[in-house]
Parts: C-alpha cells; structure tokens; sequence
C-alpha cells in the first residue's frame, strides 16, 4: 500500500475507487508485490539446479497462481482439490507435487490421471499405493521430528503431528518400496508455518539430509517452505541472504556425499502472497461502551479467520481519514460470535461509520480460509497492478450459498417469489 497526500492506493488504484466499483468487504492483491517477493526468495538462494514451488493452500484463486506460474514457480498441492486447480491455472503435471494427508484410493486415483508426483505421507498410503501402482515413481514424506512455527497449529514437524514417516521408519518404508518395485526419486519435509528465524530449519534440514542418505535413486530434496512474514509490530523476517547461504552450503555437502547433483526444492505459500493481500471493509457502526469502543465492520471471521482461530495479528489501517485522532478500539465483525474480531484494544485513527478500512497481510489464509457460515456470501478478489484493476473472482450471492440444494429439496415459497435478492 502507498499513500498520497489524499489517497491510499494499492498498486495505483485508490482504495476509495475500489471500494465504490467492486464494492465491499473485498480481497485486493498486488501483481507486482507477490512477483518481488517471489524474486527475493530465489535470488537469495545460490544452488542450482534450484526448484520453487508455490504451497498454493494459502491462496489458489487461478489468477494470483497464474501469476506464479508466469515468474516460474511450480505448483504444491495439498489436495486432489488443489491439483485440479493447478491444472485449471495452466501449471504443466510435471511441475505440480502433490503432499497429501490421509488421500483415498479414489484420490491417489485422480492425481495419477494427471501423472502429477506424490509425496506419501505414511508407510500405509505407500503400500496402498505400491500394491495399485507397482513400478512408477513416487516421493517420501519424511518427519525429522523437528518443528516450528507461530502458533502450534501450524507447526507440521516433530513427535506430536500427523504429517510424515517418522525418519526412523525410513528403512520401512524402503524396504514396501523394494517390494513393490517403486522408485523413490525426492523426498519432502515441513517443519511448520510463519518461521521467522532460519535456524529451526537447518537444525531439521542437517537431521533430514542424515536420514535419506540411504534412498538411492533419488533427484530432488524437497525441504519445504513455511517463511514467514512480520504481522506484528517488532516482527522480523527471517535473513534470507544468511539462509540461502548456509543451505546451499549443506545441501552442496550432501550432494558431493551422495555421489552426484540433485535439484533443491522449497514451497513457499505465505511468503509470496501474505503482503500482497489486502482486505477491505466498511465500517457500518462505532459502539462505545463504559469500557470498550467496538468498531463494527461488514465483515468478520467468515472472511478473515486467522485473528480468532491463531489470535493473529493483522495491522489495521484506515484509509479513509488516517489523520484522525488515534483511539484504543476493537475492530470487530458481522459474525454472531463473541470471538468475532479482527483487532483488541488497537489504537487507530479514529473511524466513523462509511469509513473503509484495510486489514493488512491477508494475502495467505484469508479467503482460502473463508467460509458461507451465518449465510455471509464469500467477497470479490480483484488483482491490481500499473493503476488498474480487475476482478479474479466474483462476489458470491445467496443464491450460490443455496446451489446443490435446490435441485434436491425444490425450494418453493409460499408467496410466489422464486428469486432471492442478490447479496451485498
């Protein structure tokens, strides 16, 4: 976001003209920001041949991938659901990698039509899959039993989470492989989410690297993703230049341990799109109470989840009249819930209501998040970039929240009516 004298503007398009087109609450992304971002990570990794993949669970509207895709990137898919997307936005099979936890047969069935890579995540989806798939090429899914992260839902690495082989299973899950005559060609771990400091990562990294020395066909390493970015006031990032170095380092050692080249992999969701990502609100009532200032927007948790579920930190910035005097209020939504808020006790120039707020960093987890619960329609995506803009994903109605029930249940009312109003 910039500011002028008069306006705030994101990526050259003024807040108050993208309020009054596409209406609010809305999701605005910067095009330029998510490709400097993108370019900042791989330029501060030396190592080649060097592989980057876009976790795209953190954001997979088509266009914003697209985006990705133009830069290079590669696709990580979380879901059978997500590599369809991949698909759909362009990406090549051959660049798309699918991690999934606890997939059907029927799934691993569906990203197999696609001859997309998966990473299995137990030995007993590797020996499903051995015993429907003898002879093709697959990848490991290895925990270090190292983790880290900003909050302990998002930490996917160590004894106490779901994802990965055990590394101590390893010879395991060599030996199904053998049995079954598949080829291990990568391997994969996470440690977590929102890291801030690299060292977590090369700790597991060094652990990872030991184990998987014994797999003998293999012609990536996939050591995750999860950088992440300062919400806070204080916060840091992680030193990327200091990372790259000393990874490339560690990972050159173990090439010339191994006997022979392989590519690096990394799959970075929120680092590319979380500042990008702006979500816009009205301010619809200011409720002063004997202890409280609650400043109700027209959105809420349904749209922006991450302030009730992690207790994250999202700046607020009024756009509308940033000089005003600063007061200490509750940013709160539309939602019937109490723990329906965006931001506690925040001191923020003082905002009436038609005032159009921004919620900042809510490029990742935002509307991937978003959900149609008390029947509030999901917002628009628009995608800025050179002082324009355009819409990537159109406003739902109520009429979309009811799809898939009409046909069954044949919706009719008393009075005749048989349209229901657009939402707003």
């Amino acid at each position: 976001m910039e500011f002028t004298n008069s306006e705030c503007l994101m990526g050259g398009v003024s807040v108050s003209e993208l309020a009054r087109e596409f209406g609010t609450p809305l999701y605005v992304y910067e095009e330029e920001l998510i490709r400097k971002r993108f370019r900042s990570f791989r330029d501060a990794i030396p190592y080649r041949p060097l592989r980057l993949l876009y976790a795209c669970k953190a954001n997979s509207n088509l266009e914003l991938m697209r985006v990705l895709l133009d830069e290079g990137c590669g696709i990580d898919a979380c879901s059978p659901g997500e590599v369809f997307f991949a698909i759909e936005a362009g990406c090549k099979p051959q660049d798309v990698m699918l991690t999934g936890s606890n997939i059907t047969d029927a799934q691993i069935a569906m990203v197999r039509h696609y001859d997309v890579l998966i990473n299995m995540d137990s030995v007993t989806q590797l020996e499903r899959y051995g015993a429907a798939y003898p002879g093709t090429e697959c990848s490991l899914r290895i925990n270090p039993e190292i983790g880290a992260g900003a909050h302990e839902h998002v930490v996917t690495g160590g004894p106490n989470v779901k994802f990965g082989i055990m590394h101590d299973r390893l010879p395991e899950a060599l030996g199904i492989a053998r049995l079954h005559n598949l080829k291990v060609v990568g391997v994969h771990m996470h440690i977590g989410s929102n890291i801030l400091n690299h060292e977590p990562f090369i700790e597991a990294a060094k652990v990872f690297l030991e184990s998987v020395r014994l797999l003998p066909d293999l012609r990536f390493v996939d050591l995750g993703g999860g950088f992440g970015v300062p919400y806070g006031p204080g916060q840091q990032g992680a030193d990327l230049k200091e990372f790259g170095k000393a990874v490339s380092g560690l990972f050159e050692g173990f090439c010339k341990d191994y006997g022979r080249e392989l590519a690096l992999v990394f799959e970075n969701g929120r680092y590319y799109v979380a500042q990008a990502g702006h979500l816009l609100v009205r301010v619809v009532d200011v409720k002063k109470t004997r202890t409280h200032v609650f400043v109700g927007t027209d959105s809420g948790f349904t749209h922006l989840i991450r302030p009730a579920l992690y207790e994250a930190h999202h700046e607020v910035v009024n756009c509308t009249r940033r000089d005003s005097r600063p007061i200490e209020a509750s940013v709160v939504g539309n939602v019937c819930e109490t723990g329906d808020y965006f931001a506690r006790h925040r001191n923020i120039p003082e905002p009436f209501p038609g005032d159009i707020l921004s919620i900042e960093n809510a490029g990742a987890y935002g509307y991937a998040m978003a959900s149609p619960y008390n029947g509030w329609p999901r917002p628009a995506e628009v995608m800025v970039a050179s002082g324009k803009a355009r819409l990537i994903r159109s406003r739902e109605s109520y009429e979309d929240l009811l799809r898939g029930q009409r046909e069954i249940i044949n919706i009719a009312y008393p009075w005749g009516e048989t349209k229901q109003p657009e939402s707003q």
